[in-house]
């Protein structure tokens, strides 16, 4: 999204906030040009290393008048996967970026390792969840991997 941040004051930022006893969030968003599984670690490190108290997620997907609509709509890849009488923004999606399952896998696999590993740092250690979320974790990785090579269309 171009934003003018650094990781690192992000998650400088972060950790300064929940010093002083505020929540923090975060909004992640997935599916951008040219991400691939590395992006998807090195986020998910990030993730890790500043330890939002919560984040959320979602694919990318292209709003009219933006400078993404506009680039992804200059080369024909913005889809519809809805009738123009009932979709919105959120029905459009890009063509030639991984799939939605590879996405659904990313996601869960996303969530479940931060989990993990927030279980893992802060407790309290909760065996059964943290076999769940490593049990969760690894089957979405393996999903990731055997779903790379599919697009979306």
């Amino acid at each position: 999204m171009r934003r003018d941040v650094q990781v690192e004051e992000v998650q400088h930022m972060t950790r300064a906030l929940k010093a002083r006893g505020i929540q923090v969030g975060m909004f992640i968003m997935l599916g951008y040009e040219g991400e691939d599984i590395s992006d998807l670690d090195a986020t998910t490190a990030h993730l890790k290393a500043a330890d939002p108290d919560t984040f959320l997620t979602t694919v990318a997907y292209p709003i009219k008048g933006t400078p993404y609509y506009n680039e992804m709509d200059s080369e024909d890849r913005v889809r519809a996967n809805a009738d123009w009488e009932r979709r919105s923004d959120r029905n459009l999606s890009i063509a030639g970026r991984y799939s939605d399952r590879f996405y659904a896998h990313a996601t869960r696999w996303m969530v479940n390792s931060v989990g993990l590993h927030k279980e893992w740092r802060h407790g309290p250690r909760n065996p059964l969840r943290m076999v769940k979320q490593l049990a969760n974790s690894g089957m979405d990785r393996l999903g990731m991997l055997l779903t790379q090579h599919q697009t979306s269309t």
